[in-house]
């Protein structure tokens, strides 16, 4: 056991991101007569994920192999969030939900630095999301990002205002901004949220075109030979 638990404790050198690559790894290199070795098409999976790892694909990949070994697929649910790195489908469905975003406040006649405010604030919960807590607490990340900016905002609405009311606003405005804040910034990080879940359906569905016409030039190239 000591070749085993040499390379164990390497590994747990690793960063987290990096140990979920050698899982991949490992799991796609078991020899096929192997009871837990995963199908061709699931190797197919495990190199797509890892060629493109960026876009939250990897996250999955503990489920599948569990789902794999233990027979039955584990019963947590993903929570979707603002990835680092967008690939050309989420760049896409991004722009769509912006686009249909705008549209929608146009349609309801918003002035145009209201709808400046909202798309940016939905802007910066969703960047909130992928840096903050290293994009592993979406939830918690949109509104720790929502009630920080509700300070700066609360802080233009002193200036702007009416003159006399800047005191009032800051002993009883500030405290109840921060909380209304924390609340639409969680709103929002669902929102967005919603957009890259889109985004992932999208993406997995032109993966499965990919794989079809895999499949089916592998078939034709087998009639061929």
């Amino acid at each position: 056991m000591s070749e085993l638990d040499d390379a164990y404790n390497a590994a747990e050198s690793l960063d987290p991101d990096d140990r979920l690559r050698l899982i991949a790894r490992l799991w796609a290199s078991l020899p096929e007569e192997f009871w837990a070795a995963p199908s061709d098409r699931d190797r197919a999976d495990v190199r797509a994920m890892l060629a493109d790892d960026d876009t939250g694909q990897m996250a999955g990949l503990p489920r599948r192999i569990a789902w794999q070994v233990v027979g039955s697929p584990p019963e947590t649910a993903k929570i979707y969030s603002a990835p680092r790195r967008f690939d050309l489908a989420t760049i896409f469905v991004v722009t769509f939900a912006y686009s249909l975003l705008f549209a929608v406040m146009s349609g309801l006649n918003f002035p145009p630095v209201a709808s400046l405010i909202v798309g940016g604030f939905i802007t910066v919960v969703g960047a909130g999301q992928a840096l903050l807590f290293g994009g592993k607490k979406p939830r918690l990340a949109s509104a720790v990002t929502g009630a920080v900016v509700s300070v700066p905002l609360t802080l233009l609405t002193m200036d702007f205002g009416p003159r006399g009311l800047a005191g009032e606003l800051w002993v009883l405005g500030m405290p109840a901004s921060i909380i209304f804040g924390a609340g639409f910034g969680y709103a929002a990080g669902a929102l967005v949220g919603g957009v890259f879940l889109v985004a992932d359906a999208v993406r997995q569905k032109f993966a499965r075109r990919a794989r079809a016409s895999a499949d089916d030039a592998e078939v034709a190239e087998v009639d061929a030979d």
